[in-house]
């Protein structure tokens, strides 16, 4: 009969006596023991640990064993056997095996592979040593000496398994300085593969470990498949030391290049400056001389803010044919990146954040160093930096931002540094909060703001000459408001407001006329009469105005008022039977008196041509200011007429068992205004928008365009006739324009077409569920594959035929599928222009996962260049690895 019993008790100081002989007694408190049953059997004597041994030393702390099976004591052999389970803890050290076997005498423990009822291997012995695991087939551990010898053992570090044949433990002291272990083992296979027969490995023949440190090899070659490989190594050095540590990067990449010659692929070297702040120096080099070199700082204060800053150059040369001769070229890049988070908990009053991606040379950075389709196709960067603080208890805030765009194809770029602002939260001025009863007043509020800014537009070749400083300009704009509203025979609301703007600058322009006639030669003819050749001169220039633009200070004001006046009104129609049960209609008209001056005491005339029946031209002296110029539409005293609509439905299909809310147009509003004071053309363009969502979600329609109230002449100008007067029409149809998005992945059509999608989730971007391809079809298999989808079309009243145009119509395609649980393809990006009826910059792939190894395969077609990599999955030994790729320089395809 088989019970349980737990030994884990101490016996203090007991000496037990064999056959009244003196010389055999031990002191057993060097083990602690203790019996715990499962039932009622009485345990037997040699499973208590009572017996009469013989031990001739002491250990130096006590040993806890104990079996799941059975115990058993050889009292004569003074042989302590467990088994089911067995473990032996001692100090650190601690051994589990399905068979234990404790020699008293000498104090050792060896443990061994059991065998179950079938004669089936179980329960692989294993020792802990310094929290490491190690697993063999068999195991010796002196608790005297603290040494032990371990065969066919298997250990990790790190990401790294070592297997030794060989193993030799010898324990460091406890009461020492240094208590590290160290490890000795013969024929060591150093791998990243968790596979208990390695796929490959670093074969050394002999090794020294210090866990948590280092590990040192003798004589040592690669290894793959079983198959020894010619990658031989004298020696090595595997740090294992779990913190930051000072060492070289290995290079994930290596590729030859007919251009630029064999290359490593980010080699480099870290630095790690302490707990908060580390430096990686890491780069690409080729033997022809293209190089590129970057510098990291990562920074990370915990609970405070993280971030990083990175600095970046390339030089790539080539060679270019010209006239039959070979000339070098060159191409340079330069690329600056920030990046900082602020701790949302760090501070409630203070926040910097941001980031920012400036590149600037000759070529663009992205498209010269990499292939991805991001890289290729991004043309506009922008960067945004920010600090903010905001005052406890004060109805003011302050913020300073920095902000960059840039157009890499046009190399336009534009730098805002620095951008302050300050601003007011609404002030109630005459608001009393002990008055009872409100007055009329309390109701007025005030806000404030003002900006100020510097910016510099240039290219980014020049951005480090003074040419850029001479294109700086500053400005700063203050606006104050006061607003107020009131409510009116119940469903009114009356909302009076006046807004004053005031704008600063120093770049104030001034246009001259230069009454100087230029001419060019025109025609030469030959003249009988004199026998020789005549030009004659066409006037090219009667007179021209020149610009100039002045670095003084200026200023210009703005203001307007108005009152204004709006309500909600609903309609409702409901249905008790049919798929559609009811349409909502919210309306919310508003009509606006409002006033703004003349400002024409801000534009000059200047006179174009000596002609005098030349008109003169008008300009405003403001308009290179950073915040641009007055307005030019004279004085305005006018209605503003505003109506927005939201259109909503309820339907019942045929699964449903509640109706359905399904929003008709989000948003649909249109405006015009009427101009008392003007002299002409009082009544303004009608313009509309409008917002829906299809298809439950899926896609995003808006719209927007005009109908002019006027009609025109025969140059397609604009007339003050109404179009009622001439052609008994209300309005004439302008300008329309249309843009669909839609986005979406397999998963989100197949619920769609299934009925089985809700609003929520067709308005989430991603899908990220698990693929399990047991029992998948192949749809099911697709199912995070997206699809994005633009149309944009337009429309234009011209003289002649309504011109309408198609700006945009593209699908893109990204996503992988899971052909099988290895194999996979890979859609990076690939894309199709239907206006333009070509293929945009296809990135495709596939991969294949070998357990430890990875195969993956990446094509840009319209690049020319693809990568071909076998290779160790990512961890310490990823750099045993077989690339092929061709660069972007070496071939040029079209798809």
């Amino acid at each position: 009969m088989c019970f349980c019993v737990n030994i884990f008790a101490q016996v203090d100081s007991l000496s037990l006596n064999n056959a009244g002989n003196s010389s055999d007694s031990i002191n057993i408190q060097l083990f602690k023991r203790n019996l715990t049953r499962n039932d009622s059997l009485p345990v037997p004597i040699a499973q208590r640990g009572i017996a009469k041994i013989a031990a001739k030393q002491d250990l130096d702390d006590v040993v806890e064993y104990g079996s799941k099976d059975s115990t058993e004591l050889d009292n004569k052999n003074q042989i302590l056997r467990l088994w089911g389970d067995a473990y032996v803890f001692y100090q650190k050290y601690k051994i589990k095996a399905h068979y234990i076997q404790i020699d008293l005498k000498n104090n050792i423990a060896t443990a061994e592979v059991g065998k179950d009822a079938k004669g089936r291997p179980i329960g692989k012995p294993d020792i802990l040593i310094d929290g490491e695991q190690v697993v063999a087939n068999k195991l010796s551990f002196n608790f005297k000496t603290k040494k032990g010898i371990i065969y066919d053992g298997r250990m990790k570090q790190t990401d790294l398994y070592i297997n030794g044949s060989r193993i030799k433990v010898i324990a460091g002291p406890i009461d020492s300085v240094n208590t590290d272990d160290v490890i000795y083992q013969q024929d060591a296979l150093i791998t990243t593969c968790n596979h208990p027969e390695a796929h490959f490995g670093i074969l050394a023949s002999k090794m020294k470990i210090v866990p948590d440190r280092v590990a040192v090899i003798g004589p040592a070659y690669v290894k793959i498949g079983g198959v020894p490989t010619p990658l031989v190594m004298p020696f090595g050095f595997f740090p294992m030391k779990k913190t930051k540590q000072t060492g070289i990067l290995f290079p994930n990449d290596y590729n030859f290049s007919p251009l630029w010659g064999y290359g490593l692929k980010n080699i480099g070297y870290y630095f790690p400056i302490n707990d908060r702040l580390d430096l990686i120096l890491q780069g690409d080099i080729y033997l022809r001389g293209s190089h590129r070199v970057g510098i990291t700082a990562n920074y990370n204060r915990r609970y405070k803010f993280n971030g990083n800053a990175s600095l970046e150059y390339s030089t790539y040369y080539g060679e270019a044919v010209s006239d039959r001769r070979y000339s070098k070229t060159r191409e340079t890049a330069y690329r600056l990146t920030l990046k900082h988070n602020q701790d949302p908990k760090a501070n409630p009053y203070h926040k910097f954040s941001g980031n920012a991606d400036i590149q600037f040379g000759k070529s663009k950075f992205q498209s010269l160093n990499y292939n991805d389709a991001n890289s290729a196709l991004n043309n506009n960067l922008y960067s945004n930096i920010t600090y903010s603080r905001i005052f406890s208890g004060k109805p003011y805030s302050f913020s300073a931002a920095m902000s960059h765009s840039q157009q890499l194809v046009t190399r336009d770029f534009t730098l805002e540094l620095p951008n302050l602002n300050f601003n007011t939260q609404s002030i109630f001025p005459f608001k009393n909060p002990k008055r009872v009863e409100e007055k009329w007043y309390d109701q007025i509020s005030f806000t404030y703001s003002a900006e100020l800014k510097n910016r510099f537009a240039t290219k980014d070749s020049i951005l480090f000459t003074p040419q850029t400083l001479k294109s700086s300009k500053q400005g700063m704009r203050q606006n104050a408001n006061v607003t107020s509203s009131y409510k009116v025979m119940k469903y009114f609301n009356i909302s009076p407001s006046f807004s004053y703007s005031e704008v600063w600058g120093f770049n104030e322009v001034k246009q001259s006329f230069d009454p100087t006639q230029i001419y060019v030669d025109d025609t030469t003819f030959f003249n009988v009469e004199k026998d020789s050749f005549t030009i004659k001169d066409k006037l090219l220039f009667n007179g021209r105005a020149s610009k100039d633009t002045l670095n003084k200070f200026g200023a210009y004001r703005t203001f307007n008022a108005s009152v204004g006046i709006n309500t909600q009104l609903f309609g409702l129609m409901q249905f008790k039977k049919g798929f559609l049960r009811g349409i909502r209609h919210q309306i919310r008209p508003t009509v606006a008196l409002a006033f703004a001056p003349n400002y024409q005491s801000y534009y000059d005339s200047i006179q174009v041509s000596n002609n005098p029946n030349v008109s003169r031209n008008s300009y405003n002296r403001y308009q290179e200011y950073i915040y641009g110029g007055p307005p030019n539409s004279g004085p305005q005293l006018g209605l503003n007429f505003n109506i927005s609509n939201t259109l909503e439905a309820k339907v019942m299909g045929r699964r449903d068992t509640v109706a359905r809310k399904v929003k008709i147009f989000e948003s649909f509003g249109i405006n015009t205004f009427y101009n008392f004071v003007a002299d002409s053309l009082k009544l303004s363009p009608l313009s509309y928008n409008a917002t829906t969502r299809l298809f439950k979600g899926l896609s995003t329609l808006s719209m927007n365009g005009s109908f002019d109230f006027y009609d025109r002449n025969s140059k397609d100008q604009k007339i003050d006739v109404f179009l009622w007067n001439s052609q008994k029409k209300i309005a004439r149809f302008v300008i329309f324009s249309a843009t669909l998005n839609t986005s979406m992945t397999v998963q989100k059509i197949r619920k769609f077409l299934a009925g089985d999608l809700s609003e929520s989730e067709a308005a989430t971007r991603k899908d990220n569920n698990k693929i399990d391809l047991s029992n998948q079809s192949f749809w099911d298999l697709l199912d995070n594959f997206s699809i994005n989808h633009t149309l944009n079309v337009a429309a234009r009243d011209e003289i002649g035929k309504n011109k309408f145009r198609f700006n945009t119509n593209s699908v893109t395609f990204s996503g992988s599928i899971a052909i099988t649980e290895k194999w996979g393809i890979n859609f990076n990006y690939f894309g199709y222009d239907f206006k333009n009826k070509s293929i945009v910059y296809p990135d495709l792939g596939f991969s294949r996962d070998l357990h430890c190894w990875q195969m993956s395969l990446n094509w840009q077609p319209v690049r020319g260049t693809y990568s071909f990599t076998i290779g160790v999955k990512p961890g310490t030994l990823d750099f045993i690895k077989i690339p092929n790729s061709k660069n972007r320089a070496d071939v040029f395809t079209s798809f």
